[in-house]
Formats: C-alpha cells, sequence, structure tokens
C-alpha cells in the first residue's frame, strides 16, 4: 500500500515582543531613526528593557534616538 502525504510540517512562530529589531540595532550602531508616530513607544520599551536612551534631532520625519553609555 502507499504512504498518504501528510504535508510539510508547519512553521510554529515565536512570539515576538514589540520593537526587537529596532532594539538590535540600536544595540550594534548606537544610533537610530524612528517614525515619530512610534518613538514614544520605542523609547518606554527601551526603559522596559534597562536600555538608557537619549533622544536627538528631527531628521527626514522621524527621531534619532541614541544609546547613552
Amino acid at each position: 500500500m502507499k504512504q498518504q502525504y501528510k504535508g510539510r510540517k508547519t512553521r510554529v512562530e515565536k512570539p515576538t515582543r514589540p520593537f526587537d529589531g529596532l532594539i538590535k540595532q540600536l544595540n550594534k550602531e548606537q544610533l537610530v531613526l524612528v517614525n515619530l508616530d512610534k518613538a514614544k513607544d520605542f523609547v518606554q520599551e527601551c526603559g522596559k528593557r534597562g536600555i538608557v536612551c537619549g533622544v536627538g534631532s528631527k531628521y527626514n520625519g522621524g527621531l534619532v534616538i541614541y544609546k547613552k553609555n
């Protein structure tokens, strides 16, 4: 008898925390450009994770966020 094809296993995705990619970029490069609408939430998320960051100037419709040492 032929075996039935059961298909490929579906990939289970882990739930991600907000702004994971931007925080990784901040750790690597020390500067991140964040959309004005999301800047407040991003700074709050950095605070929750224990990252001290400062707010720079506006640039092309976004805010420059930098990591303090």
